[in-house]
This record gives structure tokens, C-alpha cells and sequence, in this order.
């Protein structure tokens, strides 16, 4: 028996207008049909990428893909295209890979080993697009005291990816190990954040279009005066919804100002004097001398609708019938840090790092911190290389609401019997490279449910060995309280638990938006290496072994199985579904669906790749318990199934109910179940 879980002038025109979202997905929708059969009802932007990289003896970098895609059909590396139209979106399909060589650095500063990669867009060619075509990183973070969802590339705002050595940066819409740089084209564009300068006639000469401003509420509408501007939207203000949505979540400083006394906020507007009487500039917002929002007037949201139209009908009437966009990637190759510290002292590291500060710490000793615990304060980007010596702690470390910690090269543990757990986060970013663990009862508690920041952790861990007693990662989420997911990224890593689950989360309601990735690894479990209840959250395991009485405990979410081994090993004791953690009855993949029927939850399991092996030494490979859940699906594309014992009645479960469409199940001599293709049907003669 297991443990109990752990957490929207009305007229016509505008009214169809306003419909934004509905309008444009239908007719993407459209366009993105008509890819497969011609290119007209789409258009395409090159794409042209430069580097300016540091090359030392020590540090290359070597591009072994650059792509964009859409829905998977182009790859821009074969054709140098992106195929779009409006309203569509994707991700930049990249991979760098930091070929420093990971060798022993005792001794010695070790932050040449590591790279950063500055991510800035040009996209002084993209002619019409220029205000509808954006960058950003999707990665929830707190920039001058402001909450953002989505960090926007442009000309002069970066984003740096650290790479460490011997690792590949990768990002992909299928599998990411850093936050995803995307694209998207925005429809029917209604507002933009430029960049630009003031002009005697109050408007703005734009220099960049930084990010755009959107409407999304189909439920809402829009009011506008005489001559065309915004004067509200839905029952707000459009300065009450300028502020509450934007202003106060660009992460931008001003644009606003609070007065405590009269508790009210006052937007920094440009005046004009008309007739001698002094009036607001419309539609327009400064935040600083250089940074604006500029806002769309109903001629000119429906001069935009009508060219986007055009647009994803084919039909480029001001540019020639093939214009050409251009979009310019830039990336700046550099060491990841300079200012760095050697530590003395444990005082001297839990000081510095309580109070803030932004290094890179190098030990050149063994260390004990048991003075004091270690709390890395919102705010804080601390990197600890443990230069290959041994931090040994008494008391966790505590990761507040947007901080970030690393922890590297070297060996982390605890005092034999200890029952105090690495490191608990909340809202923070952890990253693990290169650590050797042991002596923890647990390794990382996230508590992002109970977060009042409502931000997202973001966990990752590479080439690293760690057990602990009770579970390596345990993730909280906090449900929809956030844009973003609570993360999870384990590469070329062992995780241990002897004597709980290597990764587990809460099925709570409340706890949910959880998002896994495991790639190259092996998790071991003592009752399974995965307990996976969380609602609308996914786990995606590629070309690892996981292990534990129960191989892999599933109860909630959105579960795909790729190239892996897993394997089951407790014995068969027939226990039923748990209202509370899981039953553990030895199958290699056990998928219970009480939550579905219960409150509703989704699950849906893949399991994929020709070499995936699961196995059960006392029970069914693959047992889905009870099975009649509605919201519950399963599908096997491939792989092989070694039970126990195989009977009939497995056979005609597998084929019936298991099985995807267009797959068959052979029974092999030793009693391995290989799923493969079906022959394909052969027409009668006549």
C-alpha cells in the first residue's frame, strides 16, 4: 500500500471584427489545410542566421540543426522557409551543442567550460510583417517587480541559454531541455509595444515593433468615438484594460504611476492643445523616451484584417505576387560568467548568496554548511561549481519565488540518517549538472501550489547521479494559476529512491499543471520510478529504463512512452485501484483510472519506438486497472510487452482495447508480445 498523495460604434463590420480569435482560427484553420495540397493559400518568410561566436581552444560551437517548422511538413534547414499564415505560431527547431571537453578541473576556474548564448532577432526585412511577426521564449519570469508569461526577442532585448560542457542546447516543439524559443503571427492586429521616437505631430517614428497588443475576448467588444479610437473595451476603460494587462505585466519600468495617499494609478499619457483646450494624445502610451504603445483605430484595425485576409488568400497585391520576407537570427557566443568568487568559508557562501548577490562560486576545499541555512532570495542568480570537491549540508536549501540556483561539478551529501531534503523550491529555477548525491531522505520538493507568486518551477538535471530515501523530485504544481508549467527535465542522469518513487506529484485537483520530460536516463524506484496522478499535465520518457515494483504508476495525464525500458519487479498481490497513491502489483506499466472516473481526469498513454521493452516479472507487462473510464485512452504503436504470464484473454485486451489503429500483436516463441504494422489488405482478383 502506498504512501497517501502529496497537492471579453457596434456596428456590423465591427462587431464580426471584434470576434478575433473564432474568425481567425477558422480561417487559418483554412489556410493550414490547404499546405498539403498548394502553396498559395500560404506564404513564405526566409530565414537567414549569422553567428558571431567566441572560438578559443577550449570552446566550439557547432550548429548540428537549424530549422523552423510547421506542423512538422517543412524544415527550413532542406528549403530555408518558414510556411505560415495568419494567426499561425511554432517553435524554433534548434540545437547547439557546447563541445567543451568535460575533464577534471580541480584546481582551476572551470566557467570556460560553460557558454552562454545571446538570442536577439533582426527583423528589418520583413516589409508588412514587420508589426505582426514576433519571437519570444515562453518562460514565465518577474522583470523589474512584473510577472511576464513571455520574454520577446527583438533587436535589442536577448535571451541568453546557457549551455554547460559536453551538453547540447535543444529545442524543439517535441522536446525541449531549456524554455522554447517560438514564433508567432499575429491576426488581426489591433496594438504593438514599439520601440521609436516622438515626433512634433505626436506620433511615433518606430525604429522595432517589440511585441504586439491583443484583444482576446470574444466576449467583449470594443467602443470606439467619432473619430475611430478606443474608448473601451467590454466594461472597462481602455486605460483601466491598457494598464491592468499590459502596462503592469510588460516588465518594462513606467508607464505608469501609483499614489499610495489616493490609492490610484495614474497612466503617463502625451497632452496635445486643441482649440486651447489640452487633450490626451489617443492611442498612445509612454513608458519611456523610447518605448511605446501605440494602438490601432478602428480604420486601421480593419485595413489590417482586410490585408491579412489578402494575405492568407495568396494574394500580395502592394509587394509583387512573390514577395520576399526576411528574418535574421543572430547568435553571440560567450563564458557564461565573469565574476567570480572563490569561497573560503561556509559563512562567506551562505552570506553572499542570503544576501543576493549574482556570482559564480568556486570551491577550492571540501565544505560544510551547517551554520546556517542556505536561502537563495528572489531576485538572485547564484552558480555554485563545486570544482570537483564535496558541499555537505545539515539543512536544505531554500530556492525562493523567482531565484535561480546551479549546482554543479561535484559531489553533494548529507550526514548519514539525515532526515532533511536537498532543496525545496517555490517558484524558482533549479539546475543540477554534473552532481554526484547521496545521504538526502528527499532531493527537491517543489511547492509551487502553494506559491503566492503563482510563478512556475522550472527543474533540471543533467549528468548527474542522485538517491535519496524517499522521492528524488516531488512537484507540486498550481494548477491554472499560471501561464506556463511547472518543469521537469532529467537528461543522461541516474535517479535513485530506496524506498519511494525516483518522481512523483499529487493528484489533488489543485496541484495539477505539471510538465516531465526524461531523456537518457534511468529512474529507479523502490514502489516505481514514476507516480504520475496529475491532471492536465504530461510526461514524456525517451530512450530511458525505468524500474521499481511498479515500473511506471500512471493515474492522470498526458503520458508518452518513446524508445524506452520498463520494468516492473514487485510481486503480484492483487491490490485494487488506491483512492490514494497507487496499487503496486509488479507490472511494468500500471495505468488506474479511479481520478478519471472519479473527478474527471484525462489520460491519455503512448507507447511508441521500435525498441521499447516492457516488462512485468510477476504480473502483466502492461495492466490498465478497471479500463472504462471515458476520458481515459490508450494506444501501443510499438515496442515489445514480456509478461509474466500471456493468455487469450491479454491477447484479446491488447488487440481490442490497446492496440492503435493499423497495428497488430504477434506472439513470439518466448513469450514476448511484439507489436508491429498490419499487412497491408491485398485487393480480391476479379
Amino acid at each position: 500500500m502506498m504512501k497517501e498523495n502529496r497537492q471579453q460604434n457596434r456596428d456590423e463590420l465591427t462587431q464580426a471584427l471584434m470576434q478575433t480569435k473564432k474568425t481567425v482560427m477558422k480561417q487559418a484553420g483554412l489556410a493550414v489545410v490547404a499546405v498539403a495540397v498548394t502553396v498559395v493559400m500560404v506564404f513564405a518568410m526566409t530565414v537567414a542566421w549569422y553567428s558571431n561566436i567566441l572560438h578559443t581552444s577550449d570552446l566550439t560551437f557547432k550548429a548540428e540543426s537549424w530549422d523552423f517548422t510547421f506542423e512538422g511538413s517543412i524544415n527550413l534547414g532542406q528549403n530555408n522557409q518558414l510556411l505560415a499564415s495568419p494567426g499561425d505560431s511554432g517553435y524554433v527547431n534548434l540545437n547547439i551543442a557546447n563541445v567543451s571537453d568535460k575533464a577534471n578541473y580541480l584546481g582551476q576556474a572551470t566557467d570556460v567550460a560553460n557558454i552562454g548564448v545571446n538570442v536577439n532577432i533582426d527583423k528589418t526585412d520583413l516589409g508588412v510583417l514587420n508589426n505582426r511577426v514576433y519571437f519570444y521564449v515562453e518562460k514565465q519570469t518577474e522583470v523589474n517587480g512584473e510577472t511576464v508569461n513571455k520574454i520577446y526577442i527583438n533587436d535589442v532585448d536577448t535571451y541568453l541559454y546557457t549551455i554547460y560542457a559536453g551538453k547540447t542546447l535543444s529545442l524543439s516543439e517535441e522536446y525541449s531541455n531549456d524554455y522554447p524559443l517560438k514564433w508567432e503571427w499575429v491576426y488581426d492586429v489591433t496594438g504593438y509595444y514599439v520601440r521609436g521616437t516622438l515626433q512634433p505631430d505626436n506620433t511615433i517614428d518606430v525604429e522595432e515593433y517589440l511585441q504586439p497588443v491583443e484583444f482576446n475576448d470574444i466576449t467583449k467588444m470594443f467602443e470606439f468615438d467619432d473619430a475611430g479610437n478606443i474608448i473601451s473595451y467590454g466594461d472597462q476603460s481602455i486605460d483601466q484594460y491598457i494598464l491592468e494587462n499590459y502596462l503592469m505585466k510588460d516588465g518594462y519600468t513606467g508607464g505608469y504611476v501609483y499614489d499610495e495617499l489616493s490609492e490610484a494609478y495614474t497612466l503617463t499619457r502625451i497632452t496635445t492643445t486643441v482649440d486651447g483646450v489640452e487633450q490626451v494624445v489617443p492611442n498612445l502610451y509612454k513608458i519611456t523616451d523610447d518605448i511605446w504603445i501605440v494602438l490601432c483605430t478602428k480604420e486601421q484595425m480593419e485595413a489590417n484584417n482586410q490585408l491579412d485576409t489578402m494575405m492568407g488568400k495568396g494574394q500580395f497585391v502592394d509587394e509583387g505576387e512573390n514577395p520576399s520576407y526576411a528574418a535574421r537570427i543572430v547568435l553571440t557566443g560567450s563564458k557564461s560568467r565573469d565574476n567570480q568568487v572563490t569561497v573560503e568559508s561556509a559563512q562567506s557562501l551562505i552570506d553572499s548568496i542570503n544576501n543576493g548577490t549574482d556570482t559564480l562560486f568556486v570551491l577550492r576545499d571540501n565544505l560544510t554548511l551547517d551554520a546556517a541555512p542556505l536561502v537563495v532570495a528572489s531576485g538572485t542568480d547564484a552558480v555554485l561549481d563545486l570544482n570537483g570537491y564535496t558541499l555537505t549540508m545539515t539543512q536544505p536549501i531554500e530556492s525562493q519565488a523567482n531565484s535561480s540556483i546551479t549546482l554543479m561539478n561535484g559531489t553533494i551529501t548529507a550526514p548519514e540518517g539525515s532526515k532533511i531534503t536537498m532543496i525545496n523550491a517555490e517558484g524558482a529555477e533549479i539546475y543540477m549538472d554534473n552532481i554526484i548525491s547521496t545521504g538526502f531522505y528527499s532531493g527537491i520538493e517543489v511547492y509551487d501550489s502553494t506559491s503566492t507568486s503563482n510563478m512556475d518551477s522550472h527543474v533540471y538535471i543533467s549528468q548527474s547521479q542522485i538517491e535519496t530515501k524517499d522521492s528524488v523530485v516531488w512537484l507540486r504544481g498550481n494548477g491554472d494559476r499560471s501561464y506556463t508549467k511547472t518543469t521537469l527535465i532529467v537528461e543522461n542522469t541516474t535517479l535513485t529512491s530506496t524506498e519511494y518513487v525516483a518522481i512523483g506529484g499529487n493528484g489533488t485537483s489543485q496541484y495539477y499543471g505539471t510538465d516531465i520530460l526524461i531523456s537518457k536516463s534511468t529512474l529507479n524506484g523502490y514502489y516505481s520510478s514514476i507516480f504520475h496522478p496529475m491532471n492536465k499535465s504530461t510526461l514524456l520518457v525517451k530512450d530511458s529504463t525505468l524500474t521499481g515494483k511498479t515500473g511506471l504508476a500512471i493515474k492522470g495525464g498526458s503520458i508518452t512512452i518513446d524508445n524506452c525500458t520498463v520494468i516492473g519487479t514487485g510481486e503480484n498481490v492483487n491490490e485494487p485501484m488506491q483512492v490514494s497513491g497507487f496499487a503496486v502489483n509488479g507490472e511494468g506499466v500500471c495505468i488506474e483510472d479511479n481520478y478519471s472516473t472519479l473527478h474527471g481526469y484525462e489520460i491519455d498513454v503512448i507507447i511508441t519506438g521500435e525498441n521499447t521493452f516492457i516488462k512485468s516479472n510477476h504480473n502483466r507487462a502492461l495492466n490498465w486497472i478497471d479500463g472504462t473510464a471515458e476520458k481515459a485512452g490508450l494506444a501501443i504503436y510499438a515496442g515489445k510487452l514480456n509478461s509474466f504470464e500471456t493468455n487469450d484473454e491479454y491477447m484479446n485486451l491488447l488487440t481490442t482495447k490497446y492496440l492503435a489503429t493499423g497495428k497488430v500483436a504477434t506472439l513470439l516463441a518466448d513469450g514476448t508480445i511484439e507489436i508491429n504494422d498490419a499487412p497491408a489488405s491485398t485487393p480480391e482478383s476479379e
